[in-house]
Parts: structure tokens; C-alpha cells; sequence
């Protein structure tokens, strides 16, 4: 007989345990505005901005010249005509910064597809193009020349 009052504990915990685990898991799925986004279906754009030249500059003299192609992924369809219209701000910017990145010794090592040249020039072009606008960045240092190096 004593056992019958510990079963019966059991059962309840369990039972309870279980439809609590039901009710959480169900309250999601029916919860409004959310799942997927009604662009689940959508394939980003990539938009591949001009190469950007940047004068690397020490001691006060041209050491060398990198060029540096940026790619944006961006989740819209009509990437390309949004970044088109701000292009000569965005080309401005995305010069600024990465001139100023490429001062820094720590740069000039890794190269420019660094994490933190990654992470600015994402930075940077979310400035100009609106919040969320970019998901993701690709820097590619193309070629490294000396000056006077035709």
C-alpha cells in the first residue's frame, strides 16, 4: 500500500512533465509572426564593388599599391540598383576605411581578408546602405605592387 502513493506521484510528474514539454514546444509554431519569413524562397545577391587601390603609406613614402575587391551578399533582389545608387558614397567610405585599416601593422600582416577588415567594411557599408542591408562580406587582396613596378 505504500508503494501506490509513490506510483501515483510518478504517473502525475511524468504526466506533467510531458504535456508541459508538448505546450512548449506547440506554443512556437502557432505563435503570430513567426516561422520563416515569406522570403525564405529567395536566393541572395552578390554585388561585386570596383576595385578599390590603396596607397600603403610608411615613412612618409608609397611602399606599395593594393588593390582590393569587395563583394556584398546581400539578402534583396534588386542589390544592384541599391548599391548603384550610393556608389560614389559607398566607393568613398569603403576608401576611407580600409586606407585607415591598412596603416595598422596587424592589417598589413593578415592581409586584406583579416576578420576586423571583414567586420569594418561590413560596418561601413550598413552606413550607407541601411541596417541589415548586408549579410555577409568577401575582401579579396587582388595584387600588391610596387610603385614604379608597371
Amino acid at each position: 500500500m505504500k508503494r501506490l502513493p509513490v506510483i501515483l506521484v510518478l504517473v502525475l510528474l511524468l504526466a506533467g512533465g510531458g504535456g508541459g514539454a508538448w505546450w512548449y514546444m506547440n506554443r512556437d509554431a502557432e505563435a503570430p509572426g513567426v516561422g520563416p519569413p515569406a522570403e525564405a524562397g529567395r536566393l541572395p545577391s552578390f554585388v561585386k564593388i570596383d576595385p578599390i587601390v590603396l596607397p600603403l603609406i610608411q615613412q612618409n613614402e608609397v611602399t606599395r599599391f593594393v588593390t582590393v575587391v569587395i563583394t556584398l551578399e546581400m539578402p534583396v533582389d534588386d542589390a544592384t540598383l541599391q548599391v548603384e545608387l550610393v556608389k560614389p558614397r559607398l566607393m568613398d567610405a569603403l576608401f576611407t576605411e580600409l586606407h585607415s585599416l591598412f596603416g595598422m601593422r596587424m592589417v598589413r600582416e593578415q592581409g586584406p581578408d583579416s576578420p576586423l577588415v571583414r567586420q569594418r567594411v561590413k560596418l561601413v557599408s550598413e552606413r550607407i546602405l541601411g541596417p541589415g542591408t548586408v549579410d555577409a562580406v568577401l575582401v579579396q587582396g587582388v595584387s600588391k605592387q610596387r610603385p614604379g613596378s608597371g
